[in-house]
């Protein structure tokens, strides 16, 4: 591995998908299922500034330990990959777009790609997947305003992530790409070969007609609800999931407002 980039983003984004035609471009790119390197990482990081041994070694040589943290954090990286011989390795993880700031510390030129849609098309996939198996809600027993609430506070599934988008959007960070899912399916290579340009790659022509899942997550301890793979091949279309169909206008009007920023950026309104 000589090059790292990351792929964060919120539920129903694409992210999967984009996982899966990056593995086409076989023996130089490697593109995870979903990992645990980044909670891993924050873990740590927690640890380290709660320890009160820690906390002693950098009163005694605050160089030292500084140092050592980064050779901790970076050799979990190298080493969580070391069996990968491709070039480039992306690994995916929704907690990476809440720690932009130690993965560009780390490594200058690792990128993070923030894969997203319409949050209200996003929350629609969600809905329609409880109501296809009521028996294995997430949050039973509750309202759609309830679980629109939950899922888009601060620090919920889709709130968490736009939340800290919101954050480098105001920011204008450089190493973070926001890769839009609607683009991606309308015109899959111009949008994919501006996300090689960005991340310094050498073009390869990939076939968006026939996808094969690569995925190896387990789909059952997610209740069997959010499926990330799949059997043989499929082309690559844009989800026909239409969020006035299926959530009420005010709710629909919650969700604007709690990310006022996010939407307007895009074009979600």
């Amino acid at each position: 591995m000589n090059h790292f980039h990351v792929i964060a983003g919120y539920p129903n984004t694409g992210s999967t998908t984009l996982c899966d035609v990056f593995n086409q471009n076989k023996g130089n790119i490697y593109a995870s299922s979903t990992s645990d390197l980044s909670e891993t990482l924050a873990a740590n990081e927690q640890r380290w500034s709660l320890s009160p041994n820690i906390k002693s070694d950098s009163v005694h040589d605050e160089g030292m330990t500084d140092e050592r943290q980064i050779c901790v954090e970076s050799g979990m990286i190298t080493n969580w990959y070391q069996h990968r011989e491709e070039d480039v390795v992306i690994d995916k993880g929704r907690a990476w777009i809440t720690m932009s700031e130690t993965l560009h510390g780390l490594s200058s030129d690792s990128k993070i790609i923030y894969t997203h849609r319409d949050p209200c098309d996003a929350f629609a996939s969600m809905e329609n997947q409880d109501r296809k198996f009521p028996h294995r809600s997430n949050f039973p027993h509750t309202t759609m305003m309830e679980r629109a609430k939950i899922l888009f506070s601060p620090t919920g599934m889709f709130g968490g992530p736009i939340r800290h988008a919101e954050d480098h959007i105001r920011r204008d960070t450089k190493h973070v790409i926001f890769f839009e899912y609607e683009k991606f399916c309308e015109n899959p290579a111009a949008e994919l070969k501006k996300l090689y340009i960005d991340l310094e790659i050498e073009w390869f022509e990939h076939d968006f007609e026939n996808i094969e899942s690569t995925a190896t997550d387990c789909d059952q301890l997610l209740n069997g609800k959010h499926k990330h793979r799949y059997e043989g091949t499929r082309a690559l279309v844009k989800s026909k999931t239409n969020w006035k169909e299926d959530i009420p206008a005010d709710i629909a009007k919650m969700i604007r407002e709690f990310h006022p920023r996010f939407g307007e950026r895009f074009g979600y309104g």
